[in-house]
C-alpha cells in the first residue's frame, strides 16, 4: 500500500522530463548546413555547420500514430528524445513531437529545431523495430522577434498552430 500511495502522488508533469543525454557518436557523424534537412538513425549524430550545436537523436520514447490500414479515433503521436550539446555533461535533453498540436519545433541558443519527419510509419499491426527508426529534422537560425513557448528542459518549445 505504501508503494501505491507513492505513485499516486507524483506530480502529473513528472513523465514529461527527458532522459539525461549519452555520449554521441563520432562515428557517422554528419555536418548538413543550416535550413538543410537532414535525417539522423537512432544513436545518430550532426554536426550543424557553422554552429557550435551537435544533435543527437537518442530515441523514440513512444509511437502511437495510427497505423495505415487502420481507422483511428485519433491522430497519435510519436515523441522523438534529442540531445542537444557539444558534450553530455552540458547538453539538454528535448523532446519533439509528430503531432501537430504539440511541440514539433524548439528553440536553444538562437537555433530552431524543428521535426520534420519519423520513419517508418506504423502499418496495421506489425510493431515497428526500434533500431530502424529515422528522424529528418532541420535547425535554422531564429528569426527576430520570435513568439514566446514554453520552457521545457533548457529550451523553448512551441505548439504548431
Amino acid at each position: 500500500m505504501p508503494l501505491l500511495l507513492f505513485f499516486m502522488l507524483l506530480p502529473v508533469g513528472a513523465g514529461d522530463v527527458a532522459p539525461a543525454c549519452r555520449p554521441a557518436s563520432v562515428a557517422g557523424l554528419i555536418t548538413p548546413a543550416l535550413s538543410e534537412t537532414f535525417e539522423l538513425p537512432v544513436g545518430g549524430s550532426a554536426r550543424i555547420a557553422s554552429t557550435d550545436l551537435t544533435v543527437v537523436f537518442e530515441e523514440v520514447e513512444s509511437d502511437s500514430r495510427c497505423p495505415t490500414g487502420v481507422t483511428c479515433v485519433w491522430e497519435g503521436d510519436g515523441v522523438v528524445h534529442l540531445c542537444l550539446g557539444a558534450s553530455p555533461q552540458t547538453a539538454t535533453s528535448l523532446r519533439l513531437h509528430t503531432r501537430e498540436s504539440a511541440s514539433q519545433k524548439a528553440r536553444h541558443a538562437g537555433l530552431v529545431i524543428q521535426l520534420v519527419e519519423l520513419r517508418p510509419y506504423p502499418a496495421g499491426d506489425v510493431p515497428v523495430d526500434s533500431a530502424t527508426y529515422r528522424v529528418r529534422l532541420v535547425v535554422s537560425r531564429e528569426e527576430s522577434g520570435g513568439g514566446a513557448g514554453s520552457a521545457e528542459g533548457g529550451v523553448t518549445t512551441d505548439a504548431n498552430r
